[in-house]
């Protein structure tokens, strides 16, 4: 990937990290599939905003539809679903743990389903300390939480649409980022309603705190609009395998977010995470490796 592709991954991973605070002080309000509707219906607005304000025209989302509603199924609708779903029984810490699977789920998928994808040593080495970071900076909450089997299948359940639904995506390159997202997020409403509508009660609710007000903006406009601009983005550029590289990126995010916004201590253990995180993604963009290798030889 080029700079600007990894400055947006940074960029996704920040909005995508605060996206699982954001659920969390939704559902003390709200049902799950109806929290990702308000979700998403706000990210559409926004979404829609920006491509009228930059006049790029939407008829490809016309011609495509059967592309957007299986991308807003794998993609948004299901996945955030299943993970705001999940957030009931497990906290937001081990469910950006289990999505840090996702770049490895999807290496894993993309080696039987794509042809300039596949696996390779460095891809490997760099997806297990990836993972091997993420653990070291939650262990200590692990071990303060009780686990719920339900909630951690539902996050992992996750991993595997995004897998598919990133690596289906690819077919939509063609297209200009901010289309793709918009017929994405436009079909992750339309999949989201009948499951509010049947299996919650989405109208029992009188009247929303301002924090639940406050985060359905930030998670509609931030996470989603900005968001899937980013994701669409690095894909084109990057390919099916890097763009869930966020989802290493997130825990990080998150974790500093907290140290500069919120005076959380900064404990030596975070510090060798990012250090093992810093070190997984340099062995997967492989440019240092190559240039090291060049000096030697």
């Amino acid at each position: 990937m080029n700079n600007n592709a990894w400055l947006q991954l940074v960029g996704l991973s920040v909005v995508w990290g605060a996206s699982y605070f954001f659920i969390e002080l939704m559902l003390v309000d709200l049902e799950p599939f109806t929290a990702m509707w308000i979700r998403f219906a706000v990210g559409l607005v926004g979404l829609i905003a920006i491509c009228i304000a930059t006049g790029q025209s939407m008829s490809p989302i016309g011609s495509k539809a059967v592309d957007y509603a299986i991308t807003g199924l794998l993609i948004s609708a299901a996945p955030f679903a299943l993970i705001a779903w999940g957030q009931q029984f497990i906290t937001g810490s081990l469910t950006s743990i289990l999505m840090a699977l996702s770049p490895i789920v999807t290496m894993v998928v993309a080696q039987f389903l794509t042809t300039d994808e596949r696996l390779t040593p460095q891809k490997i080495v760099g997806g297990a300390l990836g993972f091997a970071g993420v653990l070291i900076l939650m262990v200590p909450d692990l071990a303060n939480q009780s686990l719920s089997l339900v909630g951690q299948l539902a996050v992992l359940g996750a991993t595997l649409c995004f897998a598919f639904g990133t690596i289906y995506a690819k077919r939509l390159q063609g297209t200009a980022p901010m289309v793709n997202a918009t017929g994405q997020v436009l079909f992750a409403v339309l999949w989201l309603t009948p499951l509010s509508l049947i299996m919650e009660s989405p109208f029992a609710t009188d009247a929303f705190s301002s924090t639940t007000l406050w985060a359905s903006l930030a998670i509609g406009l931030l996470s989603t609009t900005l968001g899937f601009v980013f994701f669409y983005n690095v894909l084109r550029s990057g390919g099916a395998s890097n763009v869930l590289l966020v989802s290493f990126l997130v825990p990080i995010s998150a974790s500093i977010l907290g140290v500069v916004f919120l005076a959380e201590p900064l404990p030596m253990t975070s510090i060798a995470a990012y250090v093992t995180v810093l070190i997984a993604l340099l062995v997967i963009d492989g440019r240092v490796l190559k240039r090291f290798s060049a000096k030697t030889a």
